[in-house]
């Protein structure tokens, strides 16, 4: 369903993925499109299993980045601020290779629950983000489920000034992502970097794919530089 979307998706980010399927989803990929995909996988951690330095054992839910670029690096880091599904949010980075140009793609998914203050848990993850962020080359550009409105994620304790948020930039029709078929809330987000040399040029809200999701994907089109 989401490389039936026109333009045709170059990169595609998963929030809250399996990561038992990250073999069938390369290879639906490539047997919808014709063309070689690449991916990279990282999970959470599961309730109960962050030390205090490191994840005892990874869970099978997390993060996918995948795109018809050879993606030639990649990394993660846990945000360690337990809610009610995970003890540890993980973040995902994929350096991919855009005809000779590094451009890092990242991949975030929240927390949420209701178990503790989420808003304040989210800030942390995104203030530990935005410095993990700083140690990679640009362009970058960041998507992900962040379980909270703008009012949140769009502000100095969010993930501004270091991104910018491409439907503000560019959006058309309605920015609600969450929760289908109705949806009224904005917590799916395309980002770049604030340097400039990501620029957004469109971002929309995808009608589905409802019948496998909660939420509607958000496309973005970047031009890079």
């Amino acid at each position: 369903m989401l490389v039936s979307s026109g333009p045709r998706p170059e990169v595609i980010v998963i929030a809250e993925g399996n990561k038992t399927y990250f073999s069938a989803y390369i290879d639906e990929l490539q047997k919808q499109t014709g063309q070689t995909w690449y991916g990279a996988f990282a999970t959470h951690c599961e309730p109960g299993q962050w030390n205090g330095s490191s994840c005892n054992r990874e869970w099978y839910q997390g993060n996918g980045i995948f795109s018809t670029h050879p993606i030639t690096a990649t990394s993660k880091t846990y945000f360690p601020y337990a809610d009610c599904w995970t003890s540890a949010r993980v973040s995902l980075r994929a350096q991919i290779d855009l005809n000779g140009l590094p451009v890092q793609v990242f991949a975030n998914h929240l927390q949420t629950g209701g178990c503790s203050n989420d808003a304040q848990l989210r800030y942390n993850s995104m203030r530990d983000f935005k410095a993990w962020a700083a140690n990679y080359s640009t362009p970058q550009i960041v998507a992900g489920d962040f379980n909270a409105d703008p009012d949140q994620i769009d502000t100095t304790s969010g993930m501004t000034p270091n991104f910018v948020d491409s439907w503000f930039v560019a959006g058309q029709g309605s920015r609600f992502t969450s929760f289908a078929p109705n949806p009224t809330m904005k917590i799916d987000y395309w980002f770049s970097d604030a340097g400039g040399r990501a620029q957004p040029i469109q971002s929309a809200v995808l009608s589905g794919p409802q019948s496998v999701s909660d939420h509607n994907p958000l496309q973005a089109s970047f031009l890079i530089r």
